[in-house]
């Protein structure tokens, strides 16, 4: 699957590249300057200056060029050209002078309000001295003129004014695929000949398992936090909650998420669900049984259709998060138990319905996972209460399942696991590295009651709590988790994205990688130091 080679060691130097801290701290923010940045000047006719035009976009037949305006010393850049509605837009501004507070506001199609989601400023000199470039991103576009103001100094200078024009998706891959999703977009007028990877802005993500999970979204600075971990091509588990019955499209920090981490050349891997607590799923089915989901499924098919992709890369989409567990598939009060059987076939026909949904958008790029099954699960659960009985595992439950709609694990692109480091299957978690193999290796068993499937894994949470056998040492934790890449992840041939839990959250603080103050954690910085020092897949 992957090739271990000793490479030449490439450390980061300077602190983390493109990471919280320096001068990322004064834009890298979700809301940078978007309070007030949505000046009404946006689009106005001083915009349409003739002397701004791409003479090699050579786009007269499809859609007029970009035009805009700037202040003396900057310069706008556009990509990709044309620009069609299944593009990720990348509006970039270079100037000479380094502004703080950069936002990018404007109005869309129809007039409704629409921002750039934030995503990278870089110093073209290294040295403080400028030029700057400010790059934006923008998906979910929908066909007709966007009109957007560059501002600094939360909406009180203004920098520029940019109009696009967006067109309907011609079906053609490789329209403008050449700049999507790279920081050179644009360098013809920005005169940055080394911010530019052509050869790795273009073609399918590298084979790269390194990731990690968000609790939630995410924003700007755990983005950077996760490619700098992870390096291209590698995965961040997202947390999507609220999705409903009639959905249609995503809330726009879905998408400003998404546009986040393509941008940054990272693969989504999007935990799709309800909204927070609300975990009576079975009530939004179609029928008393609670086995048909048709009606949800289309609202998951919808809102997926309507996230930005990026050309050649995949979206990953977990249907919900571990169902074997009473508080995750619960039932109302007055109905007695839910024994394990029932809520495995339920969900069950819930997975069968979103996955055949996903799978009938006609679009390679979104493949489906499972959610992940907790490794010990519930003989059954009190409705309307607390009460529980254990002593089962998720073997049982996908036995269950498939009992239940034959073949349901069979549809999927991949099979998502949540194997923690454990002394036994379901039980002994969170102990030393040495006596941790079954717990790593967990999900070969559940793979097992389905015959071996050549499904590929994606170990979608795994860990150490800093608590149990740590004893609060982050060092010990870091030593067991390198050991656990080194020997058991990364060489395996069947996993495909390895995402522990998390990344940084201050409820979950006990497994976190950077603390709430934005400092890396040892596990953080040996795990990323190991991938660096390999060289894989780029130096860094």
């Amino acid at each position: 699957m992957r090739i271990l080679e000793a490479l030449a060691v490439v450390w980061l130097v300077g602190g983390l590249a493109g990471c919280p801290g320096g001068a990322d701290d004064d834009v890298a923010d979700d809301d940078v300057g978007d309070d007030d940045a949505g000046d009404d000047d946006t689009g106005d006719d001083d915009t349409g200056d003739d002397d701004t035009g791409d003479d090699d976009t050579g786009d007269d037949d499809t859609a007029p060029d970009p035009e805009w305006s700037c202040a003396d010393g900057l310069s706008v850049a556009v990509s990709p050209l044309p620009t069609t509605v299944a593009d990720v837009l990348h509006v970039d501004v270079t100037g000479d002078q380094g502004y703080v507070h950069v936002g990018l506001d404007g109005t869309g199609p129809g007039g409704e309000p629409v921002s750039g989601t934030f995503d990278d400023v870089v110093d073209h000199s290294g040295d403080g001295s400028g030029p700057w470039t400010w790059y934006y991103v923008h998906g979910g576009l929908h066909e007709g003129r966007y009109d957007w103001s560059f501002t600094a100094d939360k909406g009180q200078t203004w920098l520029c004014d940019v109009s696009v024009w967006v067109v309907a998706d011609t079906g053609d891959d490789d329209t403008g695929d050449d700049d999507t999703g790279d920081d050179d977009t644009g360098d013809d007028d920005t005169g940055d000949d080394d911010t530019g990877d052509d050869d790795d802005s273009v073609g399918p993500p590298p084979d790269n398992p390194f990731g990690i999970g968000l609790v939630g979204p995410g924003n700007t600075e755990q983005w950077d936090w996760t490619a700098a971990l992870a390096g291209r091509g590698g995965h961040v588990k997202l947390i999507f909650p609220g999705i409903q019955l009639g959905m249609t499209q995503p809330p726009q920090e879905w998408i400003d998420a998404v546009n986040g981490v393509y941008a940054r050349d990272l693969v989504p891997v999007i935990r799709l669900q309800t909204a927070w607590g609300d975990t009576t799923i079975r009530n939004l089915s179609d029928d008393p049984g609670h086995m048909d989901y048709h009606s949800l499924a289309a609202a998951f098919g919808a809102v997926v259709q309507a996230l930005p992709k990026r050309p050649d890369w995949p979206m990953v989409i977990e249907v919900f998060n571990e169902p074997n567990l009473c508080y995750e598939w619960t039932c109302d009060a007055g109905e007695g138990w839910l024994d394990y059987t029932t809520m495995a076939a339920e969900y069950a026909a819930l997975l069968r319905d979103v996955t055949d949904s996903l799978h009938a958008l006609g679009d390679p790029r979104i493949q489906v996972i499972n959610a992940g099954y907790a490794p010990g699960g519930v003989v059954d659960c009190e409705c309307g209460g607390i009460g529980w009985n254990g002593g089962i595992t998720s073997e049982d439950y996908i036995a269950a399942m498939e009992a239940a709609v034959p073949g349901v694990h069979g549809q999927l692109d991949g099979f998502a696991t949540h194997a923690y480091p454990a002394q036994g299957e379901g039980w002994g978690f969170f102990e030393e590295y040495a006596v941790c193999g079954p717990g790593l290796y967990y999900f070969e068993s559940e793979l097992a009651v389905l015959g071996n499937p050549p499904l590929r894994v994606f170990v979608t949470e795994t860990g150490w709590s800093v608590n149990y056998a740590a004893a609060g040492n982050r060092q010990l934790v870091a030593d067991w988790t390198l050991q656990a890449w080194q020997n058991d992840w990364f060489p395996h041939p069947n996993v495909e994205a390895v995402m522990p839990f998390m990344l940084q959250d201050g409820q979950w603080e006990e497994f976190a990688w950077i603390d709430l103050s934005g400092n890396a954690y040892p596990v953080f910085t040996t795990i990323r130091d190991w991938r660096c020092s390999m060289a894989f897949p780029d130096p860094c």
